[in-house]
């Protein structure tokens, strides 16, 4: 048994057993190849590294109410914000209530646009007509189906760098058939 106020050990320590730390301050980085349990702070001034082998393991942040605060799963890659469930995105944010979910905040106080939000296809080959980015509004139907009642979606009508043609469509849901309600394309804006 050492028992000691404070200890500056200049070479390496291998430690077999369980190591309680109630504070952890590491200047350099942190590489976990298997588990670690943290109930304390951990601090990494060079950055820090989980799961560096590629193993199915998972990743988990909690808040004081909810154990999926923030959540990585390593086995299907995806993460999510306030839960564990995959709902189909790499990226899946949810909440049980009818507040914001997601906020996009800029405090710039120039009169330049803020803040942005960005629906990039960076394709390597484009070609004309290739939808470039859609807003799906989705619900249950009474069969407890997911249904897209309505979009927007937007297409590159002609890629010709220095002619470059856009579209944006609204679409609506009527008797089951996705409808073209509002036409914004090259030479025209049409209703209905």
């Amino acid at each position: 048994n050492l028992v000691a106020a404070s200890l500056d050990i200049s070479g390496d320590i291998d430690v077999d057993g369980t190591t309680n730390l109630d504070i952890v301050d590491i200047d350099g980085a942190v590489n976990m190849a298997t588990t670690a349990l943290v109930t304390g702070v951990l601090t990494a001034n060079g950055g820090a590294v989980f799961n560096e082998g590629s193993a199915d393991v998972d990743f988990r942040v909690e808040s004081d109410g909810n154990d999926y605060m923030l959540f990585v799963d390593g086995g299907n890659n995806h993460v999510s914000i306030g839960t564990a469930t995959d709902n189909g995105g790499v990226l899946n944010v949810s909440s049980t209530d009818n507040t914001d979910t997601l906020v996009v905040y800029s405090s710039d106080a120039d009169a330049n646009v803020g803040p942005i939000i960005r629906l990039w296809r960076n394709s390597s080959s484009p070609a004309d007509n290739d939808g470039i980015g859609a807003i799906l509004f989705s619900g249950e139907d009474d069969a407890d189906a997911k249904t897209d009642y309505a979009s927007i979606e937007s297409f590159a009508l002609d890629v010709t760098n220095g002619t470059e043609d856009g579209e944006l469509t609204l679409y609506t849901v009527l008797a089951g058939a996705k409808v073209n309600r509002l036409d914004f394309n090259s030479t025209e804006t049409i209703f209905n």
